[in-house]
């Protein structure tokens, strides 16, 4: 994700003012508040790559281009927070021609499939693989190469690994901690991908189906922030 400079935010404070004309007025959209879960009809005023308005504010608002929608559906970029690209078979360029027309403009993506056939250079290839595609990519680093000790898999990923990983920016946390029962147990093992993840100030990701009751209690008291198997 490109952070904004000060002449990129000046341009949209600017144009949000009505001292400057925005790049791309859209009228009459149908705005889609994923906050609230409502639809509104409103206006959108866009500064190159930044929204600087929206709504009654925008009706006397000037752009260089603008759109009447007629009522079409508008909604802020889907973040897709946990998907192995692949598992999709393809290559990230292939995976991005096939989301980003269906509104999904980032991705979280944990890649210890393939780190569990090559390791770190695999991980480090789907990166490279990932850059200056039309949408975000993000990275968790794999926590589960192998998943468990009973795994015979082409990698292993170490402690030292895991923080190596952690280093890159574009890597936001470690991954699903697939291993639960080890974790619940108290494995040194698994307890220090969790303290490596904080010590790089990001999150370890969670993977705990069906586990309820004190053992969830654990499981969370442990630092763990997220769970995509959960179920209700």
């Amino acid at each position: 994700m490109r952070m904004p400079s000060c002449d990129q935010l000046s341009y949209a404070i600017d144009v949000a003012m009505q001292r400057r004309p925005g790049s791309l007025l859209l009228k009459n959209a149908r705005l889609i508040n994923v906050f609230t879960l409502e639809v509104s009809l409103s206006n959108i005023l866009v500064a190159g790559e930044t929204i600087a308005a929206m709504g009654e504010c925008c009706a006397t608002a000037d752009a260089e281009q603008v759109v009447d929608v007629q009522g079409a559906w508008v909604s802020p970029g889907l973040i897709d927070a946990h998907l192995h690209i692949e598992s999709s078979l393809v290559t990230p360029p292939e995976y991005a021609k096939a989301v980003v027309p269906r509104g999904v403009t980032g991705i979280v993506a944990d890649p210890h499939e393939v780190a569990n056939v090559a390791g770190v250079p695999a991980v480090q290839w789907m990166m490279q693989a990932s850059e200056n595609l039309p949408m975000d990519v993000w990275f968790t680093a794999p926590s589960s190469v192998p998943s468990t000790i009973m795994e015979t898999s082409g990698a292993t990923l170490s402690i030292s690994d895991i923080q190596q990983l952690l280093n890159d920016p574009r890597v936001v946390g470690v991954g699903e901690l697939m291993s639960f029962p080890g974790f619940l147990a108290g494995s040194l093992v698994e307890l220090q991908k969790v303290v490596a993840a904080e010590a790089a100030r990001k999150r370890p990701d969670g993977h705990a189906p069906g586990v309820v009751g004190c053992n969830l209690q654990a499981y969370l008291g442990a630092g763990v922030a997220s769970d995509h198997e959960s179920t209700t």
